[in-house]
């Protein structure tokens, strides 16, 4: 009987040390794979914070450039007289509505790379899910950060949209001061200057 017991101790131990090993190596497969997911979102979060600092320093722009309208449009009032100082706030406007094209351009380039960026996310949060169904707050915190990309996505969306209204409002002022120019040139007897040939 005592042989016995000692077999079935023996064997008992055995089995205990099998099922160790195997949670330890399944939770260290598992902490790897967080570690990845976690290197990848840290990444994701540094470019969203620099596409935001670059959306805030756009925005900055377009107030001045809102700023030196308000000016052109003061000024366009006060000297109607002067064709060349008007002719040279057209060229300067419609030189800053070119910069915020290629702004809006670059906007829309980097919101198209996030989105994607957000796909692969989803997409590794979906394999995590089919693979870790134990894990279910890894999966809730990966469902949090998805939810954090859909919305910083959004907000990028939504400066695109003000950067594409502010290009359709910097094309109308455009065509305003060309009207005015005309206007101004049309009013002028005898030899015109030459900015009115344009």
């Amino acid at each position: 009987m005592s042989y016995l017991g000692r077999s079935i101790n023996l064997a008992l131990v055995v089995f205990v040390v099998l099922a160790v090993a195997g949670t330890a190596g399944a939770s260290l497969f598992y902490q790897h794979s967080t570690d990845q997911l976690d290197d990848q979102n840290e990444q994701l979060r540094t470019e969203n914070r620099e596409l935001r600092q670059e959306l805030s320093a756009t925005k900055a722009e377009l107030g001045e450039t809102r700023d030196r309208l308000e000016e052109a449009n003061e000024t366009l009032e006060s000297t109607q007289g002067d064709v060349g100082q008007v002719s040279n706030e057209l060229e300067g406007t419609e030189k800053q509505l070119s910069e915020t094209i290629n702004e809006l351009s670059a906007t829309q380039s980097e919101l198209e790379e996030t989105e994607a960026e957000l796909d692969e996310a989803e997409a590794e949060l979906e394999a995590a899910r089919e693979e870790r169904d134990a894990a279910a707050s890894e999966r809730e915190e990966l469902e949090s950060r998805v939810e954090t990309l859909e919305d910083e996505r959004d907000a990028v969306a939504d400066e695109r949209d003000e950067l594409a209204a502010e290009v359709d409002r910097l094309e109308s002022r455009v065509d305003e001061l060309e009207s005015a120019l005309g206007s101004v040139c049309g009013s002028i007897e005898g030899e015109r200057p030459q900015e009115c040939s344009t």
